[in-house]
């Protein structure tokens, strides 16, 4: 699955790490037809994605690494 306009419906369940430095979410993202369900690690001061904001751009690696990367300047709501 690879999508160049894929958009966050939603940003939930987000949890530090012991040392407060990362944050790891879980991401409900539409790509087309399809709504996945992504979890995903991202250092504390880069914001969360924000649900119906964010633009983004997933690509999937053969591992089921999947990649997301944010088109627009992120937004500073959750």
């Amino acid at each position: 699955m690879n999508s160049e306009n894929a958009l966050v419906l939603a940003d939930t369940d987000c949890i530090p790490n012991h040392e407060y430095t990362e944050l790891t979410c879980t991401a409900v993202i539409t790509a087309g037809d399809d709504v996945l369900r992504v979890r995903y690690t991202h250092p504390i001061e880069v914001p969360c994605l924000s649900r119906g904001g964010d633009k983004v751009k997933i690509s999937m690696k053969d591992n089921s690494t999947v990649f997301i990367i944010r088109k627009g300047k992120p937004s500073m709501e959750h």
